[in-house]
């Protein structure tokens, strides 16, 4: 983890990719993502450890997944992928 990339969302803008596209699950992203998750629309769920949109994803199972992003430690925040509501991992599919 001391050696992965910080992704910013300046470099994202600059990308002209969609989210999945330029964030891989695990990445470690900047505090201006966290601001944005969190100021886009009202999180589907917010602590101080978890954002997730406010607008799901996709559905699997049923249930609706959201851009995750959550606090390893410290401060560092990381891209979880879509995950259900208030989780940290992507469900598994068949």
């Amino acid at each position: 983890m001391d050696q992965a990339i910080i992704k910013t969302r300046q470099q994202w803008g600059e990308s002209h990719q969609n989210l999945g596209e330029f964030l891989k699950v695990g990445d470690p992203v900047d505090n201006d993502f966290i601001d944005w998750a969190r100021d886009i629309m009202p999180p589907a769920h917010w602590t101080s450890r978890i954002i997730q949109i406010g607008e799901a994803h996709s559905h699997i199972e049923g249930r609706a997944t959201y851009t995750t992003f959550y606090l390893l430690s410290g401060s560092q925040w990381i891209f979880g992928g879509y995950c259900w509501r208030t989780e940290t991992k992507p469900p598994h599919t068949a």
